[in-house]
């Protein structure tokens, strides 16, 4: 039935609200937060109410470089999971070498199998930005795809960040 019907993730999402509240969003868009007695039940079984604060999430964003050669009409791909809501990617490329017309590359990021965002880097750029907020959760990849004839030197930053007040408490 997919991983949203897993008891394991179904439990999950339910400990991270009954810790977290009403700012959390749950990744499971069908499953309702529980309610006072299930929460209740829940701290019981898990040895009472906390004491102490969750502790706040990392806010350092994750960074995966990728530095190479790509060769004419070939494709270098950078795979990443996205484990919940409310993350953002931000995929940067740098590519070298001069055509003189046309399009020489695309970028894109795709999740779940769809494209989430796109760009062409044409004639004259070297710099191409997808900035995609909000993404999540999935298992994604970053791409680089040449559609020149000739070899063309890259320089790849995939930067994974959580978004939000929400998620850094």
């Amino acid at each position: 039935m997919g991983w949203d019907h897993s008891i394991a993730e179904i439990f999950a999402e339910d400990y991270a609200y009954i810790h977290v509240g009403p700012t959390y969003r749950y990744a499971i868009t069908w499953l309702s937060p529980p309610d006072d007695k299930l929460r209740s039940d829940m701290f019981a079984a898990l040895g009472g109410t906390p004491t102490t604060p969750l502790p706040a999430a990392p806010n350092a964003p994750l960074v995966v470089h990728r530095v190479g050669t790509l060769g004419p009409r070939k494709t270098k791909i950078v795979p990443f999971g996205l484990l919940g809501p409310g993350r953002h990617v931000t995929f940067t490329a740098i590519v070298s070498r001069a055509t003189r017309k046309g399009v020489r590359a695309r970028i894109q990021v795709l999740c779940n199998g769809a494209v989430a965002g796109t760009q062409t880097v044409g004639k004259g750029q070297k710099v191409r930005t997808l900035d995609l907020p909000n993404m999540g959760p999935g298992d994604c990849d970053a791409r680089l795809v040449s559609s020149a004839p000739v070899s063309l030197k890259y320089n790849l930053r995939l930067q994974l960040a959580v978004e939000g007040e929400a998620f850094l408490r």
